[in-house]
């Protein structure tokens, strides 16, 4: 699986199908996209995140999501342990996006929610944002990152073709050296 994490409008859904269509073009595996939308209440972070996983999939948002939409503890770090010891078995890759210049992510969601109604408010997403970018940059874990807002930019900066080619190789030669 490749994993794409992030805020609302910081181009998940873009890069996602963008890297469906680079790695489909390398014609190793058939990648194909999917997304996570707001889980049910019934939804249990601890397993059913291992029905949602398939091996060629992009998919747009996962586990990381609960510690930026839902309340704290809802993703535990036991149940955060056990769903990436599975996706390691699904030769996963996880990108988060985020935007480290609050003042441009904010402009960027008011003229974002004049085109359409979001599922969160902006305060949620702020922080959410800011959940996101902290994971990115202070985890110990490996993650592919960017930012769509870097220092001395003051608009948003988003993944090239150059970008979206190696990230998908990188997944593709992942994916590949653990069937081998």
């Amino acid at each position: 699986m490749f994993i794409i994490e992030g805020p609302d409008c910081v181009g998940k859904t873009t890069v996602a199908n963008k890297i469906v269509d680079a790695v489909n073009r390398l014609k190793k595996f058939p990648a194909y996209y999917q997304h996570m939308t707001r889980p049910p209440d019934t939804f249990d972070f601890h397993f059913h995140y291992r029905d949602m996983m398939s091996m060629f999939a992009v998919m747009d948002r996962f586990h990381l999501g609960a510690l930026a939409y839902h309340p704290k503890g809802t993703l535990t770090e036991s149940a955060r342990e056990f769903v990436e010891e599975m996706l390691l078995n699904f030769r996963s890759m996880i990108l988060i996006i985020y935007a480290s210049n609050e003042q441009i992510y904010n402009q960027k969601l008011r003229e974002h929610n004049r085109e359409r109604e979001e599922m969160f408010d902006f305060e949620t997403l702020l922080k959410a944002n800011k959940i996101f970018a902290d994971e990115a940059l202070g985890s110990k874990k490996e993650y592919c990152i960017w930012d769509i807002t870097p220092e001395g930019s003051h608009e948003l900066v988003y993944p090239n073709e150059f970008i979206i080619k190696y990230w998908s190789k990188l997944w593709v030669d992942y994916v590949l050296a653990k069937n081998n």
